[in-house]
């Protein structure tokens, strides 16, 4: 999951496309979501449970 800066126009494929080049084949994710805002938990920490694609 990603979260873009205002008024970033970045795309699922060219973030794919990035990664392919700098990182292991095996690493490359197969999907990106994109989020306006990542899931808190109730202390303010990142929720990682709720991260997860279903």
């Amino acid at each position: 999951m990603q979260v873009l800066r205002q008024g970033s126009d970045l795309g699922e494929e060219e973030l794919i496309q990035w990664c392919k080049y700098r990182i292991a084949k095996y690493k490359v994710p197969k999907y990106v979501v994109f989020l306006n805002v990542l899931p808190k938990t109730a202390v303010g920490n990142n929720d990682n449970f709720s991260n997860e694609v279903k």
